[in-house]
């Protein structure tokens, strides 16, 4: 009875064990189902992860590019913003210059524009000339006289360096007043006395022609030449020049002069550049050049002078001024340009910044997305070692469990038998 009351304390404990170990074979096939479950989702994750690595590093590579072309356009505009800048400054300072070149023509021309307009007011005026040529041809007191054309001074001309000579040779004849006929000298004439104006002298349009020896200069050094050949006049008055100035020799200086007139077979005039003179007769003309018929040569021909550098002045005036329009326009332009240029520019620097910025965040997102990656390898890792350990356990544990059941079975056995032995004793006991 004993060994039953033991058999059956020994079953039941096996019982419970084994109830137990099955108990915990089924919370570790739970467990490791839950495990197997979380790796699923793991590898479910990582290829979601794996697919948004590859599209985000297309997204990285394309945005590195965008952004690379933008800061090579960028590069690219930021040297031609450069040239351009330092084109427009040169052109600036071109500009510049010529403004300041045609300011100083403008004051030259301004200054010669005021001296030959006194010049020129002084010989409208006649001033230097005798009180007779003044009141004949200034028309202050009425139409002139018809039969007047012009004053001898006004209608020849000659290099500067023989003004001198021929103003001595002409003396006072260098204020005729040049008419049409004798009448006209007469009326002339007539004129000055009625009104009180002075004395003139009157050359007649086609003098009388008188005939003359040539002139015999036998080669004589320092004899510049036949003062006719130094004479410039319209043809029309070329008689009066030639009768005035037909037996007139200029020479270099005095020692010529009187060489040449001491010549038994010269029977001209001699004038020096300096202005000596020794007529035909031998009487000479020298001294100080202050005559009233002095000067008016020179001032003819400084009046022309001044004309053509007027005009020529005026015409670089014109068109500088019409360089400076036109390069004016031309700065416009390329002020225009450069600011359409700094727009593109700083457009470009902008989109070139916002191109960096997306880059920067594509490479977060990159490295967010390699995190991720390696904390699911993590994961999985771990699930792996966890998930074998219970594999284990539980393999362990079915080892226990087989031995207990083997166990319990030879114990129910031994009590099956501990009872059949105990049913028979008491039955022979009856």
């Amino acid at each position: 009875q004993e060994q039953v009351i033991n058999g059956e304390r020994s079953v039941h404990a096996l019982f419970q064990q084994t109830a137990q170990s099955k108990n915990q074979m089924t919370a570790f096939e739970t467990r490791i189902q839950g495990l197997k479950t979380g790796q699923e989702k793991l590898v479910v994750e990582k290829e979601e992860v794996g697919r948004q690595v590859q599209k985000n590093q297309f997204g990285v590579e394309q945005r590195e590019t965008e952004h690379q072309q933008k800061v090579e356009q960028l590069a690219n505009l930021k040297v031609q913003q450069e040239s351009l800048r330092q084109e427009t400054t040169s052109y600036s300072q071109q500009l510049q210059t010529e403004i300041d070149n045609h300011s100083s023509k403008k004051e030259d021309y301004f200054h010669k524009s005021s001296l030959l307009g006194s010049l020129e007011k002084l010989r409208n005026q006649f001033e230097g000339f005798h009180d007779g040529v003044k009141s004949l041809m200034n028309n202050q007191n009425g139409e002139r006289i018809p039969g007047l054309r012009e004053v001898l001074v006004d209608v020849l001309q000659t290099p500067a360096e023989y003004e001198v000579a021929i103003e001595t040779a002409l003396g006072e004849k260098l204020q005729s007043v040049i008419v049409n006929t004798h009448s006209d000298s007469m009326e002339a004439i007539g004129y000055l006395k009625n009104h009180h104006s002075g004395r003139g002298l009157f050359a007649p349009l086609n003098p009388k022609s008188i005939p003359s020896e040539p002139l015999y200069m036998n080669g004589t050094q320092g004899i510049v030449g036949e003062a006719l050949k130094f004479i410039e006049c319209q043809e029309e008055y070329r008689p009066v020049i030639e009768l005035l100035l037909k037996n007139v020799v200029v020479v270099q200086d005095m020692d010529v002069a009187l060489h040449l007139h001491q010549e038994p077979n010269f029977h001209g005039t001699v004038v020096t550049l300096n202005g000596e003179m020794i007529d035909a007769n031998g009487f000479v003309t020298g001294g100080s050049l202050e005559s009233d018929s002095s000067g008016l040569l020179a001032r003819n021909r400084e009046i022309e002078t001044l004309t053509s550098s007027v005009d020529n002045v005026k015409g670089e005036l014109d068109a500088s001024q019409e360089s400076i329009e036109n390069k004016k326009q031309g700065l416009s332009q390329l002020e225009e340009n450069l600011r359409q240029l700094d727009q593109q520019t700083h457009s470009t620097e902008i989109t070139a910044n916002n191109k960096l910025r997306d880059l920067e965040q594509s490479r977060k997102e990159t490295e967010r997305l390699g995190n991720r990656l390696a904390t699911i390898d993590r994961e999985t890792t771990a699930l792996e070692i966890e998930r074998d350990k219970l594999v284990a356990e539980k393999s362990s544990l079915d080892q226990q469990l087989e031995s207990a059941e083997q166990k319990r079975i030879v114990e129910e056995e031994q009590l099956t038998a501990h009872r059949a032995e105990l049913e028979q004793s008491r039955s022979s006991r009856s």
